[in-house]
């Protein structure tokens, strides 16, 4: 009974990892110049991870490494473009990987975002950017986009547009239940 408990429990805690926040498919890139990213962070994920932009459509452009030894604890960071420039197009995602060695254990994937032309863009100054907090906690949204309430924040919430993030609450929920109940067992 405690092999099968520890097992769920590590499974529990391992789908409990790195959360990329921006880009999304509401936060896109531009092609001009450094790309932001934003993730959260659980205090058990590694201290850093190899970067990687890939695009479903591998024919159209293959896996990319953005930068590699990221740290983990930054919670953001900036992308310089690759030596021929951003590609434009859709259906884009950011991986987080072990390391440059190992491209295959993902500690977690991006939402697909496009690559956009600066003036296709309009979001970039309307949309407020979420900023990173602790995996758990509710996440802060500063909002540029009043003078009034520069530097203000305000709470973010749900909007239930991407149905993966609401798989993703219900399955922390059911794991943080049975661990509950497997540790009332044990004890």
């Amino acid at each position: 009974m405690r092999t099968h408990s520890l097992v769920l429990l590590s499974f529990a805690a391992s789908i409990l990892g790195y959360k990329i926040i921006t880009p999304n498919g509401t936060n896109n890139w531009t092609n001009s110049g450094p790309q932001p990213a934003t993730w959260q962070q659980n205090a058990s994920d590694a201290q850093n991870f190899t970067v990687v932009l890939s695009n479903r459509d591998t024919s159209f452009y293959g896996d990319q490494v953005l930068s590699a030894l990221v740290n983990g604890s930054s919670l953001s960071t900036t992308f310089n473009p690759p030596s021929e420039g951003w590609p434009v197009g859709d259906n884009f995602r950011l991986s987080f990987v072990k390391d440059v060695n190992d491209l295959t254990t993902f500690f977690t994937q991006s939402d697909e975002f496009s690559i956009e032309l600066p003036s296709q863009n309009s979001s970039s100054s309307a949309t407020p950017t979420p900023t990173p907090s602790p995996v758990g906690s509710t996440p802060i949204v500063a909002n540029p986009t009043s003078a009034t309430t520069a530097g203000s924040q305000t709470t973010g919430t749900s909007n239930h547009a991407n149905p993966r993030n609401d798989v993703h609450a219900a399955l922390m929920g059911v794991f943080g239940l049975v661990g509950l109940v497997l540790a009332q067992s044990l004890a």
